[in-house]
């Protein structure tokens, strides 16, 4: 997730690089959003082909799951 996030401002930055207006970034978290919008928003961002990865690790000698989403950014 770590590589497409600088894949993807690296790409920005070569974007404004060429452009005469800035394109501006921002990240944040789908699984912030209100419970009763929750799943609803996240088949939204299915919908724009961005779906969640499930991410083990292991903190402490025990598998913990976590859902994680592709950093999607908001163009401006």
């Amino acid at each position: 997730m770590r590589r497409l996030q600088k894949s993807m401002e690296e790409t920005v930055r070569t974007f404004n690089a060429y452009s005469s207006e800035n394109i501006t970034v921002s990240y944040f978290d789908p699984l912030t959003v209100v419970d009763s919008l929750q799943e609803e928003f996240i088949y939204t961002l299915a919908d724009y082909g961005i779906s969640p990865t499930n991410v083990f690790f292991q903190p402490k000698c025990r598998t913990t799951n976590a859902i994680d989403f592709p950093r999607n950014p908001r163009f401006r």
